[in-house]
């Protein structure tokens, strides 16, 4: 059995980005042999899975961590699905509808997963054919009608065969069984010789299309495919010169455990280049997911085969009895756990289902709250209304551009709406001062960014978004506020908010200042590149506003004069002591 585990490791990340998490975990545990667990971790992802490395800018941060790539799953089939459901499973913020046209590009070039592509029809068909034309001429060479053949015991072990795959359990769905047809199949091949190899053969087969009602091609497929393990089984015999049951019981052992490793290495094998072929994926990585852990129980029913054709030679129908015996037991044991598992799957499926409709209650009030505290701080300010917002837009916007994982996207959202949240601890008459301010009056607002940390020390949830509100200040050449932190030493996030704060800023009237144009912007946040912002994020949202237009850069404030005519007894008296004098040009992109 196989197990993939993976927790919230915080509480922003989805229901289906924590299952995305276990499958990766449960591909890995398959893919090395199965009967293990593995747990999911960003340290899982890159050592175990094999993430490509980071790529890094000038300024040393990681500026790169491509989702398409983060944690590629063994098996390639599944990655493609995987990584899909993964993508779609992302929260998008709220933009413009210009941009729900154009999906934005990574600023560095990302090497795409390679795209699963499966053969054309006419190789597959082109296969079975060639297959079932070998296991016809070997049958052909092979086949010879003698007069003295136990057709009785023949008809036993086809009995036993069929007996055994038909019954076979289902484990969960309708296209996954556990049967014991291998130990009566190989005994009988080894008995019978090439027409025991035919008829057990086909009886494998057609039980097996009975079971899952597959094409005239499967079981052509099928049919050949344990004729060719079969008589490669008698060539193994034949090695010896004389039949089986005549050598020393050491050697039938031997013989026997041989030939079911036998007919398990070319029938997984047979399989899984037909599945190659059919889906396209690696033959190699086919059969490492699928058939490698099943070795040994193949050595095993080699040890039972032995006991079939001991019983049978020496007592008959009744040898054959006593060896069925303990496999009705053993398929008797099989059906009470899987029928009892069941029951706990159901229990289970119930139980999440009800775990899944409360988390998605908990994501949307944990998402309203974040946005009834962001729209707090500006509405204080009818200047600022939907400022945090546009913020954490521009942010997400900057950090898909750089190809950040779907996590630190989700994290600069969040940030940008919660980055002013520390102003609510700043007097009005500071904060809404028209002339300018003194330093100690400056040194009371930049104090902003630490009163929004402390506020949310005390939510857990929120707690990862300290180290970007309390930078996102911070100048690339070291002169912001509050530490002086400069270059690599800011939080990539902190630097991407620094921009979207002064770009919405720059962009929205504001009552000491009245909006710029797109361009002016552009000029404005490139000629500060490398001082107060870093180069890298400057580029990439040029890029952004270049590719998706002007219009993803909007004046937030565009709305303010309504508000101040519907609402005048709202507004603080600071507003209207405005003068013309007081609305100079931007100045300085450092927006407090």
């Amino acid at each position: 059995m196989s197990f993939g585990i993976a927790g919230r490791q915080g509480q922003d990340i989805t229901m289906t980005e924590i299952i995305h998490n276990a499958d990766l975990a449960l591909y890995h545990a398959k893919a090395n042999g199965r009967n293990g667990a593995y747990i999911y971790s960003e340290e899982f992802a890159d050592k175990v899975l094999n993430t490509p490395k980071k790529e890094k800018s000038e300024a040393g941060d990681i500026l790169l961590e491509p989702e398409k790539i983060l944690c590629e799953p063994t098996s390639p089939s599944a990655q493609g699905v995987m990584l899909e459901e993964f993508r779609e499973a992302v929260l998008e913020p709220e933009t413009p509808e210009v941009l729900a046209q154009e999906e934005p590009k990574p600023a560095i070039d990302v090497t795409p997963v390679a795209k699963i592509k499966p053969k054309p029809s006419w190789v597959l068909n082109t296969y079975i054919i060639f297959i079932g034309l070998i296991a016809l001429g070997l049958l052909g060479i092979s086949v010879r009608f003698e007069p003295g053949l136990n057709w009785i015991g023949l008809a036993i072990f086809s009995f036993l065969t069929w007996f055994t795959e038909w019954f076979a359990i289902e484990v969960y769905d309708e296209n996954t069984t556990v049967s014991t047809s291998a130990a009566p199949l190989i005994s009988g091949i080894l008995l019978f010789g090439p027409i025991g190899a035919g008829l057990l053969g086909t009886v494998v087969a057609v039980s097996a299309l009975a079971h899952h009602r597959k094409g005239l091609g499967r079981i052509i497929f099928n049919i050949s495919n344990q004729v060719i393990a079969g008589m490669a089984c008698i060539g193994l015999v034949n090695l010896f010169g004389e039949s089986l049951v005549v050598q020393p019981l050491h050697v039938q052992v031997a013989l026997s455990i041989l030939s079911a490793i036998l007919v398990y290495g070319i029938t997984t094998s047979l399989v899984s280049f037909a599945i190659h072929l059919n889906s396209g994926q690696a033959y190699w990585e086919i059969w490492k997911e699928k058939f490698r852990w099943l070795a040994p129980f193949y050595a095993a029913f080699g040890v039972v085969a032995f006991l079939f054709i001991l019983g049978y030679h020496h007592a008959g129908l009744l040898g054959v009895i006593s060896v069925m015996v303990p496999l009705l037991i053993v398929r008797l044991s099989q059906i009470q756990f899987v029928e009892r598992t069941k029951v706990v799957v159901n229990q289970l499926k119930a139980t999440n289902v009800e775990l899944e409709q409360q988390s998605k209650e908990i994501t949307t009030i944990n998402e309203e709250l974040l946005l009834v505290l962001a729209g707090i701080s500006d509405l204080r300010d009818p200047y600022v209304v939907g400022h945090s917002q546009h913020v954490s837009r521009y942010a997400v916007l900057i950090a898909e551009e750089l190809g950040l994982s779907t996590e630190r996207v989700e994290r600069v959202r969040k940030a940008g709406l919660l980055h002013d949240i520390g102003k609510l601890g700043i007097a009005e008459p500071i904060l809404f001062k028209p002339d300018s301010l003194t330093e100690g009056e400056y040194a009371i607002i930049k104090q902003h960014v630490k009163m929004g940390a402390d506020l949310l020390t005390v939510c857990h949830s929120l707690r990862d978004l300290i180290p970007f509100i309390l930078h996102h200040h911070e100048h690339f050449d070291g002169r912001g506020y509050p530490d002086g932190l400069k270059d690599g030493e800011i939080p990539l996030e902190a630097r991407i908010l620094c921009l979207a704060d002064a770009v919405e800023a720059m962009a929205s009237d504001r009552h000491y200042h009245k909006s710029m144009d797109p361009e002016s912007i552009l000029e404005e946040i490139q000629a500060s590149a490398g001082t107060q912002f870093d180069p890298n994020i400057v580029r990439a949202f040029t890029n952004v506003v270049e590719r998706a237009g002007h219009s993803v850069v909007v004046n937030s404030a565009r709305r303010v004069e309504a508000i101040l005519s519907a609402h005048p007894q709202e507004i603080p008296d600071v507003v209207f002591s405005v003068s013309e004098s007081t609305i100079t040009p931007w100045r300085s992109p450092d927006y407090f």
